[in-house]
């Protein structure tokens, strides 16, 4: 996901994600920068971003601009900063 999020940042793109569970590096503490991106599910009941607890790990980070987020389920992740979704 992240390769992903990291090619439309700076082009204004979207990213849909096939149903399915994704963890792991590249998965999951996600960073968006710097322009308008949109990330869609196909449902919320079977496309999942899962920490697994991994520590202190955040579903992701926003760093600037506009991020839309429709479509998923982001579960088991921590933060303790406030600028993380999780």
């Amino acid at each position: 996901i992240q390769e992903a999020l990291s090619a439309v940042s700076n082009n204004q793109g979207s990213i849909t994600l096939k149903a399915g569970t994704y963890k792991g590096e590249g998965n999951i503490n996600l960073t968006v920068q710097n322009s308008f991106s949109q990330l869609y599910g196909e449902g919320a009941d079977v496309t999942i971003i899962d920490c697994e607890n991994n520590g202190y790990l955040p579903g992701f980070r926003l760093q600037s601009g506009t991020f839309t987020i429709q479509g998923l389920t982001i579960r088991n992740c921590k933060a303790i900063e406030r600028s993380y979704l999780y």
